[in-house]
């Protein structure tokens, strides 16, 4: 059973700019290898195109014949398809002026030689023209014919194509000068019609560990089953690869513990141009004791052990050296270094705990534009409850709403300090991240100062929720001789504030307030 198969085939004729050079013919296919055809391909539409460019000469006739046979008569049965154009098989096609009524009004003919598919097969184009083909027009297709050809699943053969002599008139003929092959005549190719894919994977894996710190180094290697160079490219996956020898490399981040990724690299054959097969596998980021971007490397010696988890202790309940980097030691990232950090780090190095994450302050102090906090305020000298609505405007302002007044904060990173700038009361906000009991910070602008103390790890309860991570934080400010004020805080850092005890006094005129804020809602937009 014969397997009828498209193939297409382009041939470029084109003119040298001198006048002393004929024209230079090229016979060319489009391949899926160097020098082959592959009708097993899809290819459509079936198109065998000649195209032409006169460059800088006029031609007032041509007779232009060409052949296709099998020289070795392994390929004996074609197929002219019926597209609705020209000749006794509908297959033939003119245009771009060599259709009737354009440049040969003279002359103006198809001829067809034992055009029925026994091969060979020979197509002659004669024109003659009062003012004939006109010089300039760049290449273009000027003849087509629409051809398949009948092979075997499996089978092979040659196909070629050549100039013809069918005889007075239609002899090959061009004015002087003579025209002139740019590749050897005739021009062949091998026809093939694979029983399998033209690309194989000589050694794809299924899957790598990597051990974050150390780098992936992996030579895939595929070749064409018609020993055509390769070429690589990563079609999904994290990596890179040389395009040329397959080397493959990736280098884990610390953010990659613990992850899988899919990755598929695809290899092309050079003379084809598309990827014709895939090597797909996975990579699992290990876990391992070496450092993370020095996360948990307390004592910042590019190690991991216990020196480490007894520099924090130290450091947390002894009155030790603080670490260089507080977040390196915050290997949970709360936002907080405490009691929990060791846990995790001691259930890491030695039990196979959870992965160290360390923190930052994008985590501690949350303010993605969509979220919000609401909490409800008493005012124990006027004994009345109001609601107090913050919202995050965007990652760069926070809005305080209280009995339908708003004030806008302009929210500042500079390194682990968030510092919130205001016009109007509330009073200007500052933190240092992450919290540590005993920490102290303070902020002056020259007239307005105000002292920060973290003064204990204590975990609250509200309407809002459980927050065992709570910090409190006691604040004292002051403004000249005009205002002073005290405050208590728990702050749950990736949370937020959590409850507010504040005193104000104003020094001029004699009155005070004292509130008590507390959460009663909360959404953290992601």
């Amino acid at each position: 059973m014969f397997r009828k198969i498209a193939l297409t085939m382009l041939t470029i004729i084109s003119l040298a700019n001198s006048a002393l050079v004929g024209m230079t013919i090229e016979m060319t296919a489009p391949q899926i290898g160097c020098d082959r055809i592959e009708p097993g391909m899809p290819i459509s539409p079936v198109i065998f195109s000649i195209a032409m460019d006169n460059n800088d000469l006029m031609r007032s006739q041509i007779v232009l014949p060409l052949k296709i046979y099998s020289p070795d008569g392994s390929i004996t049965q074609v197929h002219h398809i019926d597209r609705g154009w020209l000749g006794t098989t509908h297959s033939i096609n003119l245009l771009n002026g060599f259709e009737p009524g354009g440049f040969w009004d003279l002359t103006n003919q198809i001829n067809e030689f034992s055009w029925d598919g026994n091969l060979p097969d020979t197509l002659c184009f004669t024109g003659a023209g009062s003012a004939g083909w006109p010089s300039g027009l760049g290449a273009k297709s000027y003849i087509q014919f629409a051809l398949a050809i009948d092979i075997e699943p499996g089978g092979e053969g040659y196909i070629c194509v050549d100039t013809a002599s069918p005889g007075a008139p239609y002899n090959w003929l061009f004015e002087d000068p003579a025209p002139t092959f740019s590749t050897d005549m005739p021009r062949c190719w091998h026809v093939t019609v694979p029983t399998c894919c033209g690309i194989n994977f000589w050694n794809c894996p299924a899957q790598f560990g990597v051990t974050y710190g150390k780098a992936l180094n992996y030579g895939i290697s595929a070749g064409s089953i018609y020993g055509d160079p390769v070429y690589y490219e990563i079609l999904n996956g994290p990596g890179s690869i040389n395009r040329w020898t397959g080397s493959y490399n990736f280098t884990p981040s610390c953010d990659d513990y613990g992850k899988t990724f899919d990755v598929s690299v695809g290899a092309g054959d050079v003379c084809v141009g598309d990827i014709g097969a895939t090597c797909d596998f996975q990579i699992y980021v290990v876990p391992s004791t070496y450092p993370c971007e020095g996360c948990g490397d307390a004592k910042q010696d590019n190690a991991l052990n216990i020196l480490d988890i007894s520099f924090l202790i130290n450091f947390l309940y002894k009155s030790g050296p603080a670490p260089a980097s507080y977040y390196r030691v915050d290997v949970d990232n709360s936002g907080a270094v405490n009691i929990l950090d060791v846990s995790r780090l001691i259930n890491f190095i030695y039990r196979n705990g959870e992965y160290l994450r360390c923190g930052s302050i994008g985590g501690a102090f949350p303010h993605t534009q969509g979220s919000w906090w609401q909490y409800e305020r008493y005012d124990s000298l006027q004994m009345k409850y109001d609601t107090i609505m913050i919202t995050a405007i965007d990652s760069n302002h926070i809005n305080y709403n209280l009995n339908n007044e708003s004030y806008t904060y302009t929210v500042e990173t500079l390194g682990d300090t968030i510092n919130l700038g205001y016009d109007a009361t509330p009073p200007a906000e500052k933190y240092i991240f992450p919290l540590i009991s005993g920490k102290s910070w303070q902020y002056d602008d020259g007239y307005f100062g105000k002292i920060y103390n973290v003064v204990a790890h204590d975990g609250i309860t509200t309407p809002a929720g459980d927050f065992p991570n709570a910090y409190i934080i006691t604040s004292q400010w002051g403004c000249g001789d005009e205002c002073a004020g005290n405050g208590k805080e728990w702050f749950a850092p990736g949370t937020g504030k959590i409850v507010n005890i504040r005193q104000e006094y104003d020094l001029m005129d004699g009155w005070y307030t004292n509130e008590f804020w507390t959460l009663i809602a909360y959404h953290l937009a992601p």
